[in-house]
């Protein structure tokens, strides 16, 4: 078959299947938008948290791979490599 055949026949299922393939698009878009809004919660929970911390005046100490993080909201970083302190 060649492309354009195929092409054709997909285009007539999807138009033949009007409610079916609504559904599909939709539970897509849903999905997006789910992804996209747990993401931005979570984003937003971390930089409040941190914000909190900050104010109160505590010591946190945060491990993670993520330089820049770490750069907004800390005054001092190790970093270690195979569990030895490389520069601190």
């Amino acid at each position: 078959m060649r492309r354009s055949d195929l092409l054709m026949l997909a285009l007539s299922s999807l138009l033949g299947r009007k409610v079916r393939t609504a559904l599909s698009v939709l539970g897509v878009a849903v999905g997006g938008f789910a992804l996209v809004a747990s993401l931005a919660i979570g984003q937003g929970v971390e930089a409040t948290l941190l914000d909190h911390v900050a104010r109160r005046g505590a010591t946190l100490v945060l491990v993670t791979h993520d330089e820049e993080l770490a750069q907004r909201h800390t005054t001092r970083i190790v970093r270690m490599r195979d569990g030895r302190i490389e520069e601190g």
